[in-house]
């Protein structure tokens, strides 16, 4: 879905494409598409992981900045634009994130932008990761890793910042499905809200 999205849109960028479940042939078409590299795991993954993956490799090819995007966004008219303008804007945030619609239009009252960030579509810039590192992959499978990030670029007087002049449609496909998907991810919800609490002795985000 994201990446057909962002072709329809003829956005111009360099793709790093982490797949670690994909179905075989479901990716064929990247082949035909410039600049592509796709990172395959050897092993399951955790999203924490997977977004250093990504990053790092995008770090090693020179970029100062990445835009890191789920597989179920839909994306709005020139939101990587609208993006990009918004960093120009604020080069002291380490992150600014698009705001996923409906959910986050009562956050911006008189404003366009406010301090927090949504993990599904945001940029991060190198020199937070030089400063914060990378995510902390203890926690597994996921959630609470992106709380974790922001905690620790708050501790190092790093901004963030959530944008509604960049927005998007977050699917919510969800790696485990159904009933038994639904108890898993409360499983790993509650298992990493422990994790987090055990490292910085309570769970506020």
């Amino acid at each position: 879905m994201t990446i057909r999205t962002i072709l329809s849109l003829g956005w111009q960028l360099p793709w790093i494409i982490y797949d670690q479940c994909t179905p075989p042939k479901l990716l064929d078409f990247v082949k035909d598409m410039p600049d592509v590299i796709v990172l395959r795991p050897n092993h399951r993954s955790s999203v924490a992981y997977a977004w250093n993956c990504c990053l790092r490799e995008a770090w090693d090819r020179g970029a100062d900045s990445a835009l890191i995007v789920n597989n179920d966004i839909v994306f709005q008219p020139r939101a990587y634009e609208n993006l990009l303008e918004v960093c120009r804007e604020h080069p002291e945030y380490g992150i600014v994130s698009m705001a996923e619609l409906p959910d986050d239009i009562p956050k911006f009252r008189g404003t366009t932008i406010v301090p927090g960030a949504r993990f599904s579509a945001f940029l991060e810039r190198r020199f937070i990761w030089d400063r914060v590192g990378g995510f902390d992959t203890r926690f597994r499978p996921a959630y609470w890793e992106d709380a974790d990030f922001l905690r620790r670029s708050r501790d190092a007087g790093i901004p963030v910042g959530l944008t509604i002049r960049a927005a998007c449609v977050h699917a919510h496909f969800g790696s485990t499905p159904g009933v038994i998907g639904r108890v898993r991810r409360d499983l790993y919800y509650r298992r990493n809200r422990r994790r987090y609490a055990s490292k910085w002795g309570d769970d506020r985000r």
